[in-house]
């Protein structure tokens, strides 16, 4: 699981890539902006302000976690959240069947 945003573009691409490469599956959330409707309707200011935004809160995971709770608020970490070295779903499911089907597993 990884979380980018609009402001941080090259570092979001790389994150998407990552996702892409990992075998089994991703989540990557990212951050954009609206101004049109969000923005306005919530006060939030134009695309500029609201990326400028990003660029303050959008903290490393690293760098987030070292804050205490209290600066943490209104921030957000950003970067590769969490990482799990699970068994890929169709590989175990390709097992069930040969180990059901009597091959040799």
């Amino acid at each position: 699981a990884a979380r980018g945003s609009a402001y941080h573009v090259q570092q979001t691409i790389q994150l998407i890539m990552d996702g892409i490469r990992n075998k089994g599956f991703s989540i990557i959330d990212v951050a954009s902006v609206c101004p049109t409707y969000y923005g306005r309707k919530n006060k939030k200011g134009n695309a500029i302000e609201m990326l400028e935004h990003q660029k303050e809160c959008g903290i490393p995971k690293a760098k987030y976690d070292e804050l205490n709770p209290e600066e943490q608020i209104g921030k957000y970490p950003i970067g590769t959240l969490t990482e799990f070295d699970y068994p890929e779903f169709t590989e175990m499911y390709q097992q069930i069947i040969d180990y059901a089907s009597g091959k040799d597993v």
